[in-house]
């Protein structure tokens, strides 16, 4: 009667063996994330007369929140993270914004910490939380977050 173990235990040693496992997910090396997504360090806001978006930076190409797409709310932002964990927020207006971000383990897995200041429209404050990353690349952040019932799906790429 012990030997009744043996085939299911081979099997699942087999499909387990032949898994192909994603190696391109979240990274538990923070600085390595860190140092995909930030430049060396924060600079002063543009000049007066200066508008925001001469700068190179992230952009927001999908951002779905339960189903919906609201990433044209976003069209015109522009981000910058930089290596002593604060970003600066262009607006299609060119008002810069600063706020910070943090790049943390928690449970074993990897969160991007989003905090803006409050005053912010609604939607932007929407970016304000604890994302889960999904992948972190020099080109490209994605996060998810899942809170009170709704999937949030947000993507960064940079420009």
């Amino acid at each position: 009667m012990q030997f009744k173990w043996i085939i299911p235990l081979a099997a699942l040693t087999l499909v387990c063996a032949a898994c192909d496992f994603d190696d391109t997910g979240p990274s538990e090396n923070l600085e390595e994330s860190r140092s995909l997504i930030a430049e060396e360090a924060t600079p002063a806001p543009p000049a007066s007369g200066q508008t925001g978006h001469s700068e190179s930076g992230w952009v927001i190409t999908s951002f779905m929140e339960d189903g919906s797409d609201i990433t044209s709310q976003f069209s015109g932002y522009r981000f910058r993270f930089f290596n002593d964990g604060q970003f600066r927020l262009v607006n299609p207006s060119d008002e810069v914004t600063l706020g910070s971000y943090r790049i943390f383990m928690d449970d074993g897995v990897q969160e991007f910490k989003i905090s803006l200041p409050t005053g912010l429209p609604y939607h932007v404050r929407e970016l304000d939380d604890d994302w889960y990353v999904e992948q972190i690349t020099a080109n490209r952040i994605s996060l998810r977050e899942f809170d009170e019932g709704k999937t949030e799906q947000l993507i960064f790429e940079k420009r």
